[in-house]
């Protein structure tokens, strides 16, 4: 139940339970038959206070409805006010989002900048740790606790301001209700009630036909005026339904824009990554497009080496080959001419061979005829001494010697012949091997220049291979940064409409923002409105509530007064009922004063409340 509610429903039961105390302290029996008035007029005013009761009963009810309505939206309220909050926090969350992917760039040199600064600082402490940072410790710990004093101190002067406020609240309370007390004593004193009863009563019951009047113009008004604010609730409950249907679709879009925000969120993560791979993969192909320009620089050059080392190997293979070709002519041609000179040499030598086999057979068929004519010689001189012994002819001895003498020259002259022919074999001997050792000589030349024509021949086609392979290389290195260059531009075109689509959708996220803080602001401003309304009603639900008190008080003392005026008119009679009635109804002018005491009571418990709500 809510507070209001609860206030009147015991304002009420407290009205009720001082009536029915009033009428047992009067005697009078609580039937829903009224005592005849003296007069029309008191009728009249009963009337119209059963009536101004309906009245007030009816208008009680609307007054509780509307007060389950406010709280109704109170509670409406203050869950929008949570969702509102809950997606404050949630646009905060993305906001903080979006403003991280915005720092990713910073934050890495940063962290950079904190490296170096934390290698400073290691160094720093480790210098402290060195030289010794005890001194240092201990003012920075004075420092914390003179910071953590200060920090209380502040604590302890905001309490101590607190409590001066309070007890301020305190002594303004005090003083309220000391004027309340002061201002009921006044009207008490004013409606006469401190001294004579008869006198006080017959002024309040011509006064109080006079506020009777008054106060069923003043219902007939507020009656009015509670049919205006039923309206005036109609048109809130509208309102309020308008607003419940735009809130559920300014939610239902916002919900709609967060869908649209994490998608974005997501594309722009995964954009976000297929960007850092893009990157990646960019600094890779510019590595690979620098390492490859490096390569096909280098093969460029080593290419042109070759093909100047090519060409000097090519030019000096030809010289080589017309000089090898030249040298093979002229080993040929001298081959020709000591082949033929050989074969002159071996047909000399054999004929050679062939004479002085004749001439050693010649010299051995005359050492053969020199030893048979040595041993006819000696047989000569054997037979000369004989003859000269025997006086033998000497002319025939001269003759013999002279015979002798020519065939030892003729010996002679062979043999010397035979040994220049030995002589000139042994040369033409030596001649013969010379030859055959240029010609081996000139054969392994042969062989060896064939071995390096076929060696500059595979050089020369493995020039070639390298040369197509390099020329192939760099063909797929110039295709491979063609290709890369055309993958960076795509890249960078993605990327450039990737950073267009995040900056339209955080302008989308603006104007939400903008049409959010706008939709909460006619919000708070109606429900301010509606609170404002809502606390107007309950002022006037209070203020008829006491003046429906008050009436109610007014009727009762009026009441009593009727039977003080009857046992006045009693006393007439005889003194002794008179005064029995004088005693008897010295009791009821003390329950009236009971009954005006708690009346006060109540009434100054209204205004308290009336000013607690309005200080609230």
């Amino acid at each position: 139940m809510a507070p209001g509610t609860k206030l009147a429903a015991d304002a009420a039961d407290e009205a009720v339970f001082l009536d029915e105390n009033t009428k047992s302290a009067a005697g009078i029996v609580d039937t829903d038959a009224r005592y005849p008035a003296s007069s029309s007029s008191v009728a009249h005013l009963n009337k119209q206070l059963r009536e101004l009761e309906v009245r007030y009963h009816r208008t009680r009810l609307v007054l509780e409805k509307a007060t389950l309505k406010s709280e109704h939206v109170q509670k409406e309220v203050r869950k929008l006010r949570g969702e509102n909050q809950q997606l404050d926090q949630d646009l905060q969350k993305k906001k903080a989002l979006v403003a991280h992917l915005e720092r990713v760039g910073v934050e890495k040199k940063q962290i950079e900048a904190q490296a170096i600064a934390n290698r400073d600082y290691a160094k720093r402490i480790e210098q402290k740790i060195a030289m010794g940072a005890k001194g240092h410790a201990t003012a920075t710990r004075q420092t914390e606790l003179a910071a953590r004093i200060r920090e209380l101190e502040a604590d302890l002067a905001t309490q101590q301001d607190a409590c001066r406020e309070k007890e301020a609240h305190h002594s303004d309370a005090v003083a309220k209700i000391s004027i309340l007390k002061r201002s009921l004593e006044v009207r008490l004193r004013e409606m006469g009630l401190d001294g004579s009863i008869h006198n006080g009563m017959l002024y309040e019951i011509a006064r109080l036909q006079d506020v009777n009047a008054g106060l069923a113009m003043q219902i007939a008004l507020e009656v009015d005026q509670a049919a205006v604010l039923q309206d005036v609730v109609a048109k809130k409950d509208a309102e309020i339904h308008a607003l419940e249907y735009q809130r559920i679709r300014a939610e239902s879009t916002i919900a709609a824009r967060e869908q649209d925000l994490a998608a974005v969120a997501e594309k722009m993560h995964g954009v976000q990554t297929d960007a850092d791979e893009l990157a990646d993969e960019k600094r890779m192909l510019l590595a690979y497009i620098q390492e490859q320009t490096e390569k096909l620089m280098a093969a460029d050059a080593a290419l042109k080496k070759l093909q100047a080392v090519y060409k000097q190997t090519t030019e000096a293979m030809h010289v080589a080959q017309r000089a090898h070709d030249e040298r093979e002519a002229d080993a040929a041609a001298s081959l020709a001419t000591n082949q033929q000179a050989y074969d002159k040499l071996l047909q000399a030598y054999s004929i050679t061979q062939d004479a002085l086999a004749h001439e050693r057979a010649g010299g051995d068929v005359l050492r053969a005829a020199v030893q048979d004519k040595t041993l006819a010689l000696e047989r000569v001189h054997q037979e000369v001494g004989e003859v000269v012994a025997s006086n033998v002819n000497t002319q025939q001895l001269q003759n013999a010697r002279d015979e002798s003498q020519q065939w030892r020259i003729h010996v002679d002259e062979i043999e010397a012949k035979c040994a220049f022919l030995e002589t000139d074999a042994v040369g033409f001997k030596d001649t013969i091997r010379s030859l055959q050792t240029q010609l081996h000589t000139a054969e392994a030349l042969v062989a060896h220049h064939a071995n390096q024509a076929a060696q500059l021949e595979a050089s020369r086609v493995q020039s070639a291979a390298d040369f197509d392979a390099l020329v192939k290389e760099r063909n797929d290195a110039a295709r491979a940064m063609n290709e890369a260059v055309t993958i960076s531009a795509s890249s960078l075109d993605e990327q450039h409409t990737l950073t267009q689509q995040v900056a339209a959708q955080k302008t989308q996220i603006d104007q939400l923002k903008q049409s959010k803080s706008l939709l909460q602001n006619a919000m708070l401003e109606q429900l301010a409105a509606v609170r404002k309304q809502l606390q107007m009603e309950r002022i006037a639900r209070l203020t008829s509530e006491g003046k429906l008190n008050q009436l109610r008080a007014t009727s009762s003392a009026a009441t009593l007064a009727m039977g003080f005026a009857a046992s006045v008119a009693s006393v007439a009679d005889s003194t002794t009922p008179t005064e029995s009635h004088v005693s008897s109804a010295v009791p009821c002018s003390a329950s009236t004063t009971q009954t005006e005491g708690a009346i006060g009571a109540t009434v100054e418990m209204l205004t308290l409340q009336d000013l607690a709500g309005s200080s609230r």
